[in-house]
């Protein structure tokens, strides 16, 4: 470390990065990355400018309706298309760019760091510390968390070219603020905090200037922008944010302490880390409440009392800014107050004081006990990146056997139940359905999964009453069409054809072009004997994607029991056909 040159840091942390997340390039695709990646026709298509700004972050054109995200992030889709064009669905590809993507976000965090504090050791220690940080990882191998990278890098640069210029840099360096600037704002909206911030560097870091004229005209450009990319998250989401009512309002107040409290354990003691699900409590006087307001005293302290460090009340200032949209005090559509991936962009700004602090003690550059004490931290955190990455991020299988029995995170249960349903584990499957149940009483999707298990189980009454219960808690369209087709199985096992029909025909009239549905509407047809209306059904499944041979198979055999021999020759002949174009 004593001879730390220009080039060394170029060298050094894309080396030591890969190789602490080179487990991440095994993984799968896991959670959100299969319907908004894997299973998402619109990445696999280059679209026109206007067509990707229109829009909504997660939601499908012309897919099934599941509400609205409430996001809006349209550069992430341009990134996925060229990701596809490049590897197709190969994961691998995908988890190498937001590799890529993380090295070189480190790479411009130690120009930013540089540029602030001209401390080249203290500034390589710093980024090092960020690149390994376990927290981490759930931005860069979980692939839909992409957007959290992009709007660090982007944002990044906007500030990086924004000093540059107030340092007499040239004319287009104002532009190439301005423009990373806006591709911030259409990667994540945290890019919106960017603003506050450039008003905080302009408030506490230069010194040997007047705060000049052109700062404010510099703050209406960028607002300009922010006008512009919330006209357009208007048009796309039908919202300027999330709606909230006034009581969220003041729980969000109330218990942003504790949050950005939790959030400092992370950062400090990273220990137990995980896909975080924490939600409120139903308590106000609750012991983690009074100390996030215990906590915030301190920090309040620590900052009064070191006011005269410009770059420490940068940094943190600076940090409760960038994590502000996510305290909740303006509430978000995510199932949990806490995650990982959101510590991506506002860590980067700890990184200043910290660089500075390091810089000033020398001893770090050459053999020492300092420099030994943070080597240790170093390799800890990268170890630990190294074996969630291994583990906890490799496929869905490992994370929800990881989420739900290691760190007994039953959000994630009806997800392991279904998996080990799919392997035929009964009996844990069973388990865990019920477990999932139990914590999270108000999530219809569980009581549908589980009882299309009771069904295959041969358990139709059991699967009919956890479908009532379903009912009530008004799912989802998608989900009411696999709910009625559920309970037409179960009806159908106990024989009740009538009830089994009239579910059926639910589900069929919610999503009419799904296969599965109109063939079982065609089985029951079959065994009550309306053999015509079973031929009609069928089919309608013939331009759908289903398996033809079996298909042609089901019509043939209907047509011979309607007595019409030529028919069912015709379909039953080409049986063979379909199955070598199967093939």
């Amino acid at each position: 470390m004593r001879y730390v040159t220009r080039i060394t840091p170029l060298i050094v942390l894309p080396s030591l990065i890969f190789i602490a997340f080179i487990p991440t390039l095994s993984g799968q695709f896991i959670l959100d990355d299969i319907p908004f990646v894997k299973e998402n026709p619109y990445i696999q298509e280059f679209h026109s400018p206007l067509s990707y700004l229109s829009q909504e972050d997660g939601i499908i054109p012309n897919g099934a309706d599941s509400g609205h995200s409430g996001y809006y992030r349209p550069l992430v889709n341009l990134t996925y298309t060229i990701d596809f064009k490049i590897w197709g669905l190969k994961p691998m590809g995908f988890r190498m760019t937001n590799l890529l993507l993380h090295i070189a976000t480190c790479l411009l965090l130690y120009q930013f760091l540089m540029l602030l504090t001209e401390k080249r050791i203290g500034a390589l220690w710093a980024v090092l510390l960020f690149a390994f940080h376990p927290a981490n990882t759930e931005a860069v191998s979980w692939v839909t968390s992409r957007n959290n990278i992009l709007v660090t890098f982007f944002g990044l640069g906007a500030i990086y070219f924004y000093i540059k210029r107030e340092r007499g840099g040239v004319k287009w360096v104002g532009a190439m603020s301005l423009l990373c600037f806006a591709a911030a704002l259409l990667s994540k909206e945290f890019a919106v905090m960017l603003l506050p911030i450039l008003f905080l560097y302009n408030l506490l870091i230069p010194s040997d200037r007047e705060r000049s004229k052109g700062e404010y005209f510099d703050y209406i450009a960028f607002g300009l922008l922010i006008l512009c990319y919330m006209a357009l998250r208007k048009v796309a989401t039908q919202s300027f944010i999330t709606p909230c009512s006034n009581d969220q309002l003041l729980k969000g107040f109330y218990f942003a302490p504790y949050l950005l409290t939790y959030y400092l354990r992370i950062i400090l003691l990273p220990y137990g880390l995980h896909n975080f699900v924490i939600g409120y409590s139903d308590d106000s006087f609750t012991k983690e409440a009074i100390f996030g307001f215990f906590c915030l005293g301190l920090v309040g302290l620590l900052l009064w009392r070191n006011r005269s460090n410009r770059f420490l009340l940068f940094s943190a200032l600076s940090f409760i800014t960038a994590l502000f949209p996510v305290l909740h005090i303006i509430p978000t559509t995510s199932v949990s107050l806490v995650s990982m991936r959101w510590l991506y962009f506002p860590m980067v700004f700890p990184c200043v004081a910290l660089a500075q602090w390091l810089g000033k003690n020398t001893s770090l550059g050459e053999f020492s006990f300092q420099s030994v004490l943070l080597g240790l931290v170093v390799l800890y955190l990268g170890l630990y990146t190294y074996i969630l990455n291994q583990n906890l991020w490799a496929n869905e299988k490992r994370f929800f056997e990881k989420e739900v029995v290691l760190f007994g995170n039953n959000f994630f249960a009806g997800d392991l139940a279904r998996i080990y349903q799919l392997k035929g584990f009964h009996r844990k499957a069973d388990l865990y359905y019920r477990k999932a149940i139990s914590s999270y009483p108000d999530k219809p999707k569980t009581y549908i999964n589980y009882a299309a298990f009771l069904v295959e189980i041969k358990k139709p009454k059991a699967a009919l009453y956890f479908l009532e219960k379903a009912e009530r808690l008004n799912p989802l369209e998608e989900d009411q069409a696999k709910l009625y087709n559920n309970k037409g199985v179960a009806y159908f096992q106990m024989r009740n054809y009538d009830d089994s029909i009239k579910s059926f025909l639910k589900a069929v009239e919610i999503m009419h072009q799904n296969p599965d549905f109109l063939i079982n509407l065609g089985t029951v047809y079959g065994v009550i004997g309306e053999h015509e209306k079973a031929v009609s059904v069928f089919k309608r499944c013939l331009n759908l994607d289903t398996d033809k041979a079996a298909l042609r198979r089901k019509i043939g055999h209907a047509y011979m029991a309607m007595g019409d021999s030529v028919n069912a020759a015709r379909f039953l002949g080409n049986i063979h056909h379909e199955i070598q174009k199967g093939r």
